[in-house]
């Protein structure tokens, strides 16, 4: 929820962070952008961020998990040929948007939005982003690197993980993502 409430507050951050939403999410091609979460505060920080850049509303559907019918997914489709269009050049051109530590920060929370999990630190403590696509996986683990922060990849079935399993790594890109509450959390217990 945190990383949701941040709002970036120019062009460049703004297409930095949906870049990450856009590259990480469920699917997305030269025919549609399909994003699903269980979590409605991602689908409508999603909707609002197309509809502030591009003036288009997009409407966000719930249904039930297939493997778990207590659970909603909520899911944002853009089928609107322009939109995706616009989008694909977008992402085509994200070394244009991500040449600041700062972009470098939004396109990570935007990964994190779309595909990123962390569990508790009084378990098993690690951050992972989960995508299909070894070359974004690759893709992501460089700019994390960016931050002097180590990534590594695996893979698990038919996905690759990124994933940070050092604490002060954690920290570090949790921190750099805007959830400074969530960090200082940490400290506390």
């Amino acid at each position: 929820k945190e990383l949701c409430e941040i709002r970036p507050f120019n062009r460049e951050l703004q297409y930095a962070q949906l870049s990450g939403l856009l590259m990480f999410c469920k699917e997305f091609d030269k025919d549609i952008v399909l994003l699903s979460t269980e979590y409605i505060e991602i689908a409508e920080y999603f909707t609002k961020l197309i509809k502030h850049i591009f003036k288009y509303n997009a409407e966000i559907f719930t249904s039930q998990k297939l493997s778990n019918v207590d659970v909603i997914l909520y899911t944002v489709s853009i089928t609107d040929s322009n939109i995706v269009d616009k989008l694909n050049e977008m992402v085509d051109n994200i070394s244009d948007f991500i040449n600041s530590t700062e972009a470098v920060s939004a396109f990570i929370r935007g990964a994190f939005l779309a595909c990123g999990t962390i569990t508790d630190p009084e378990k098993s403590y690690h951050i992972e982003f989960v995508t299909q696509y070894e070359n974004y996986a690759e893709f992501l683990c460089d700019i994390i690197s960016n931050l002097s922060i180590n990534a590594k990849i695996s893979k698990r079935r038919e996905n690759f993980i990124v994933y940070l399993k050092e604490s002060t790594n954690i920290e570090d890109i949790v921190t750099s993502m805007g959830a400074t509450k969530s960090t200082l959390a940490q400290y506390d217990t």
